[in-house]
């Protein structure tokens, strides 16, 4: 049976459950130790052996009725033995020291009276093994600190003395003290095989240098779990809210390791659910669950994990927060350097099917890294389970908000990051922020690595949005926002400061961004912007609807954009309704190799396509732009789409003869509208309807044709043929201009005069529009120079070239005109003028040159 079978069919049956199944997969033990109670003398601690099995523990020090002060120079106990602390009914907190210089090796029972809380403190280490069993009505605090302190500065330490008068060691312990030297580390804590156990409502703190747990159980339903490893000195604060007991780790205190392995299992879920917090260096689990859940209508509580290094769930594990009723589920909040989640294991914040509640928020902030790497092992008849982080409701409530915050997000090998619903309930919004993300290929069984948010019912999916410096997704890996039912589709919003880039097949998993509805309900749309975007090798960016619902829409804003090798942006219809828009703004585009925008419908309208660019639209290769609609299917309509494209400073190039197109076409619908806008067009040319029926009689399709050409036709319906608009500055060079003498002219430079030697110096100067002086140093330019006016062009000439294709319904747009003159303004600036000005001669401001 797998681990997950394992946990399931444990939180099924519940706490006894948990217990049977505990044994059932080979938890148990024997005497590790001879028991080793002794008291020292310091507080008054004495013990009294009942039987062959149960000590009892009494005297003491009492300070204010409240705390009841033990002391023990060794304190362990074998499997077979009960300690039982005797205490007042008004105690509040048993407080335990071990002042020799052994570790606490728990087997047994710990017993106290009434539901005071027991503290038990040993700096040389604690450990509790596979029989050990807490029978105490109120919290547990196992510590491996010298000292506890108390607010206005009580403290019981190995060595400080306890007065009954004391009024500072009344209260409710504030912190904990390490003051280890560097030579001697904090020892830690282990947990092997045993089973915890505090009452409804309580607290469990297990606080040391490296905290162990194998195959354990703790359990502290409606309760708090908190988990702590330090690695030097420091102090640790403590917060009590009636039964809450909650640590608080100083940003300067150095942390240790906390691990889970070998299917430990920690549990604070009950009614409502209480609270988990963990804080160490490296926060480990292996083959282990940590779940808060909220059982029946409370809301759930939460679940923390804050690790100055890394997490890093392995084997299967999992980090829950559930509700299965009407309550809302607890918040998970992880904070770390690095993440590590693999083989299978998830981290979670969720709703059940029977739930009417909402699902909690799952936030992870890992400042350098989080990895998502693969699945569970493939097992006969079970599918893989995905590694990954889930906010996810399958009933009427809604799933909750998935927050990432990291350096480098990596997700690979069938990993997955999700918000989804499931049922009638709204889906969560994911929202990732980091430096870099890398999405990267497929599990075993196809099912590709990624960002995902989704709707599989009525309920809507959630938003996904993301702000990052670089993306890559990559070898079958995808981003998406999707609905496959009557929920409506979230919104996709990409902002990558320097580069985006999908790259990649793997199977039928093409890398990439996808709104998309599979059903009735519509797709949401896709916004992205970022510095340089590369859709190649099969990539794609996507709004499509492959049903009765309306596609999405695709926004880009970009400097670059290159879509090469197969690659494709695509807004799509495969039902009835009209394909998206899509919308492009960028410095230049560039499509080579079968790269393709397309607005595809199979029989509803085309989408639109609007490019808006500075400089260059490059088309290489049996590239497209498309907005066709329909196909060769009798009563598949739709009518093509509309093709803008505005290059107003710059130009459309392609490679002749490459059959790179630009197409607004219908099958038998009507012919859509292209308009283009540039400064010039180069090796591609509009085709009408009567050009195509010359060229391809049977058919009338010009991606036959190796030609690149721009049309907008009804391949069935001449009639119904569209519009094209092509507006560019055409410049005649023979045009508005004079003929150069073929013979150039051969100038001299005469000599008149030869410098004195006081003067002995030499000038050369070209002046004014009239050609060289005869002499350049004593003959100034003559009035009679001869000048060369603006040239007027001829008004019959026409700068303009306008090419309609079927222009019924078409107007012409206004003629832009090249500059013919320039005049100075008053401010002294250059102005250009349609209209050239009259130049008058003028007389030289020279004075003539003199010999001396």
């Amino acid at each position: 049976m797998s681990l997950r079978s394992w946990f399931d069919r444990g939180w099924h049956l519940g706490l006894p459950g948990l217990v049977i199944l505990v044994g059932a997969i080979g938890i148990g033990g024997g005497d590790r130790t001879s028991a080793q109670i002794t008291p020292d003398s310091s507080v008054g601690t004495q013990v009294e052996r009942i039987d062959n099995t149960t000590l009892d523990i009494t005297g003491g020090t009492t300070v204010g009725n409240t705390n009841l002060f033990h002391s023990f120079s060794n304190f362990s106990i074998t499997s077979q033995e009960v300690v039982n602390f005797q205490n007042a009914p008004t105690i509040n907190n048993i407080l335990v020291r071990v002042t020799g210089a052994n570790p606490s090796d728990i087997q047994g029972e710990l017993q106290a009276q009434g539901k005071a809380n027991l503290f038990l403190m040993n700096p040389n280490g604690i450990i509790f093994g596979a029989n050990t069993y807490l029978n105490i009505g109120g919290s547990f605090i196992g510590t491996t600190a010298n000292a506890i302190q108390f607010p206005g500065g009580g403290e019981f330490s190995m060595t400080s003395p306890v007065n009954p008068l004391n009024p500072l060691l009344r209260v409710n312990p504030s912190a904990f003290l390490f003051n280890q030297i560097p030579s001697q580390p904090v020892k830690p804590i282990q947990v092997n095989e045993a089973i915890l156990f505090v009452p409804e409502s309580q607290s469990l703190v297990l606080l040391g240098g490296d905290v162990n747990l194998e195959r354990a159980i703790l359990y502290a339903p409606d309760g708090r779990i908190e988990f702590g490893g330090l690695a030097g000195a420091g102090t640790v604060g403590l917060n009590i809210d009636n039964n809450n007991f909650r640590l608080s780790f100083p940003e300067s205190v150095a942390r240790a390791d906390v691990s889970f392995t070998n299917f430990t299992t920690v549990s604070a879920s009950g009614e409502g659910g209480g609270g988990i917090q963990i804080q160490g260096r490296r926060v480990t689990f292996d083959s282990s669950e940590i779940a808060v859940n909220a059982l029946v209508s409370k809301s759930g509580g939460t679940l923390g994990v804050n690790a100055s290094e890394s997490v890093e769930l392995l084997g299967g594990s999992r980090l829950l927060t559930e509700t299965t009723n009407s309550g809302t589920a607890g918040d998970l909040r992880i904070e770390t350097e690095r993440l590590i989640v693999q083989d299978g294991s998830q981290i979670s914040a969720s709703t059940s099917p029977q739930s009417t509640g909402g699902g909690g928020t799952l936030f992870v902030n890992a400042r350098d890294s989080i990895q998502l790497i693969g699945t569970s092992p493939i097992i006969e008849g079970e599918k893989p389970i995905p590694s990954g982080l889930f906010t996810v409701t399958q009933g009427d409530g809604n799933a909750g908000e998935l927050r990432i915050q990291t350096g480098k997000l990596i997700v690979q090998d069938g990993a997955q990051v999700s918000a989804n619903t499931r049922s009638q309930g709204q889906g969560g919004t994911l929202s990732v922020t980091a430096d870099s993300i890398q999405l990267i290929g497929t599990s075993a069984i196809g099912k590709p690595s990624g960002l995902f948010v989704g709707t599989i019912a009525t309920g809507d999916a959630g938003n996904l949005n993301i702000e990052t410096g670089q993306l890559i997704v990559q070898n079958g890996a995808r981003i998406s926002a999707s609905t496959e039912s009557t929920g409506q589709g979230g919104t996709l919003s990409v902002n990558a400061r320097d580069s985006i880039q999908l790259i990649g097949t793997n199977g039928d998993n093409r890398s990439g961004l996808f709104v998309e509805t599979k059903a009735t309900g519509d797709a949401g749309n896709l916004n992205i912007e970022t510095g340089q975007l590369i859709v190649q090798n099969g990539a794609r960016i996507s709004a499509s609807t492959e049903s009765t619902g309306e596609g999405g829409s695709i926004i880009v804003k970009a400097e670059e954009l290159n879509v090469l090798n197969n690659a494709d942006i695509t807004v799509s219809s495969q039902g009835t309704n009209k394909a998206g828009d899509l919308e492009i703004t960028a410095r230049s585009i560039k499509l080579d190799n079968q790269g393709k925008l397309i607005g595809q419908a199979k029989s509803g309208d085309g989408g639109n396509i609007t490019l808006n660019l500075q400089d260059l639209l490059l088309l290489r290769r049996e590239s497209e732009i498309s907005t066709s609609a329909g196909r060769d299917t009798k009563g598949d309509g739709g009518n093509g789409g509309n093709i803008t494209i505005n290059v107003p400073d710059g130009f459309i190039v392609t490679q002749p003869n490459e059959n790179s197109d630009i197409t607004a076409n219908a099958y038998d619908g009507k012919g859509g509208i292209v308009k283009i806008n540039a400064t010039k067009i180069f090796g591609i040319a509009p085709l009408t309807t009567e050009d195509l029926k010359k060229l391809r009689p049977t058919d009338s399709d010009p991606r036959e044709l190796q030609t690149n050409d721009i049309t907008a036709i009804s391949q069935t319906r001449p009639d119904l043929s569209g519009i094209v608009e092509i507006n560019t500055l055409d410049v005649d060079p023979s045009q508005g201009l004079i003929n150069l003498p073929a013979v150039p002219v051969d100038t001299q430079v005469a000599q008149a005069c030869q410098a004195l030697t006081a003067q002995n110096q030499s000038s050369f100067t070209i002046t004014g529009r009239g050609g060289l002086p005869p002499n350049p140093r004593t003959e100034p330019l003559t009035p009679d120079a001869v000048q060369l006016d603006w040239v007027t062009l001829n008004s019959k000439g026409e700068n303009r070239v306008s090419t309609n294709s079927n222009q019924a319904n078409s107007s012409s747009p206004a003629p832009i005109v090249e500059a013919q003159g320039w005049v100075i303004n008053a401010k002294g600036e250059v102005v250009l003028t349609a209209n050239a000005p009259n130049a008058l001669p003028h007389s030289s401001w020279l004075n003539p040159a003199s010999c001396f």
